[in-house]
């Protein structure tokens, strides 16, 4: 079966796969410790998600100011470079178009997302791996219009 994950990066990072379930990378210690040793940490365990059959790979786009997204973008490039050495195809999300997609309104607040995230039957246990669960959401919805048209 081929897998679908969704990411939502930062230094703890969501993680969603089309299989129901949810996780998170958490990097905070490690990137106290040490930043080059918390990317690599984070390459890590991307590679140990992408051992199974991974048919495309979704990620947020951070937004924000930019001090606020230099970590999550520096995380969302690896997660493309690793994704793309083992040839596994990947889009990114804004998070507009995630809101719009999951709750009907761009501009939804994360509550409004997290709701909408438990009315489509996920149990999530951080908002991190809620977040995710919309990016998959949004992107298998996206997938399936384009696949139409």
């Amino acid at each position: 079966m081929t897998l679908v994950i969704a990411l939502d990066p930062g230094i703890v990072t969501g993680v969603a796969r089309s299989d129901g379930t949810t996780s998170t990378i958490d990097l905070r210690e490690v990137f106290a410790r040490d930043r080059g040793e918390a990317i690599c940490a984070f390459a890590d365990a991307l590679h140990v998600e992408f051992e199974r059959d991974v048919s495309l790979l979704l990620i947020e786009r951070p937004m924000g100011k930019l001090v606020a997204t230099m970590l999550p973008e520096i995380l969302a490039a690896t997660a493309h470079s690793v994704a793309w050495h083992l040839g596994i195809p990947r889009r990114e999300l804004t998070v507009p178009s995630i809101r719009k997609a999951v709750c009907g309104d761009a501009r939804a607040d994360k509550k409004a997302v997290q709701a909408a995230v438990s009315r489509a039957g996920w149990l999530c246990p951080t908002p991190h791996e809620a977040d995710a669960v919309a990016v998959l959401l949004a992107g298998i919805e996206m997938a399936k219009k384009e696949k139409v048209a």
